[in-house]
């Protein structure tokens, strides 16, 4: 048996074992499942493209041609690096049911194939690569929750990996145009969407490692750590609020959770336990809730603009305010401000 491998296989299998790792990082490190929902499936879907490309020589030996399973295994890759994208864009929850139906285009693209049980290749590749194309709008409906990211911690080094992913669906769509054209080879093909597949698995990885914390630690010293830190629970916390609350750090726009960790001298995952425990929330939402008090304020005992306001108390654009403003007062800016106006000339009368 013949062992010797082409390079394209020794990319795919490069690609396959640190995607398996990222696999079972998640299974152990994500904690609530339903958030890492959509990060599994992408990575099992991508998993499986690989494994079949290094393998392909090996499983066509037999019977069965796997041609069309590498086809869609790959260009699924497109609607669900989307959700992808949506859910690390907003970790707070699931992704909701309505955001799944970027997968439908596609969906309905491969049941139209299999359904009229089409022969020629040229035809699945045609429905797949409308399918993809069709799925990209959906980054579009969500364009305000990509625009904000850059108001939250390591916001900036997120929205361009976004970008990131974003150009790499698209050069994924675009090879099977190209291919299509006759204005590259189907060994090209193979070639660039391969390298395509491990940039995926190495620019998904660079974010998914902050995620959750590092799975690999020195036990021993990370759990004495831990014991000493539980013990000083109290003392943290009474930190943690004299910073918020009498430093008011949440005021620099660019302040997030590793700079706290950092100042307190503690590990980014403890702080953001502490936070879930005793504030019910995670960082970001905090800071934006201590954000938006101080705005009210402002409103009530200041004639500045919004716009202004809304710099001052630490928001990175307008429209983030706005958003998170009436998400936790359940009425815009102007309209509170409206209100207590009307409240302070009946007093004063």
């Amino acid at each position: 048996m013949d062992m010797s491998f082409t390079l394209i296989e020794i990319l795919a299998f490069a690609g396959l074992f640190q995607s398996l790792s990222i696999l079972v990082y998640l299974f152990l490190k994500s904690g609530r499942l339903a958030l890492a929902f959509v990060p599994i499936l992408f990575f099992i879907n991508l998993t499986a493209a690989l494994y079949v490309d290094f393998g392909v020589s090996f499983f066509e030996i037999g019977a069965v041609d796997l041609t069309e399973i590498r086809f869609w295994l790959w260009i699924f890759i497109c609607p669900l690096s989307i959700l992808f994208i949506l859910q690390f864009s907003d970790l707070r929850a699931p992704l909701s049911i309505q955001s799944f139906s970027a997968l439908l285009p596609l969906i309905f693209a491969m049941g139209v194939v299999i359904y009229f049980d089409f022969q020629d290749v040229q035809v699945m590749y045609i429905a797949g690569a409308i399918g993809a194309t069709l799925s990209l709008p959906f980054l579009w409906f969500k364009k305000n929750v990509l625009r904000d990211v850059l108001s939250e911690s390591s916001g900036q080094e997120r929205y361009w990996m976004i970008l990131s992913l974003i150009a790499l669906i698209v050069i994924l769509v675009s090879l099977i145009y190209a291919l299509l054209g006759d204005q590259i080879t189907r060994d090209q093909y193979v070639s660039v969407r391969t390298v395509i597949g491990l940039l995926f698995v190495y620019l998904s990885a660079t974010y998914m490692f902050r995620i959750y914390p590092p799975p690999i630690r020195v036990l021993t010293r990370s759990i004495a750590k831990d014991e000493v830190l539980n013990a000083e629970n109290a003392a943290l916390l009474e930190k943690i609020k004299h910073k918020l609350e009498y430093e008011k750090v949440y005021l620099e726009a660019a302040y997030g959770r590793s700079d706290m960790a950092r100042e307190l001298e503690i590990s980014e995952s403890l702080l953001s336990k502490l936070m879930n425990q005793n504030f019910n929330d995670n960082f970001p939402s905090v800071l934006n809730k201590y954000r938006v008090s101080e705005a009210c304020q402002l409103l009530e005992q200041t004639d500045a603009p919004i716009n202004v306001i809304s710099d001052e108390v630490g928001f990175n654009s307008l429209a983030t305010f706005n958003r998170v403003f009436k998400e936790q007062v359940l009425e815009t800016a102007s309209q509170y401000r409206q209100k207590k106006v009307k409240e302070n000339s009946r007093i004063i009368a």
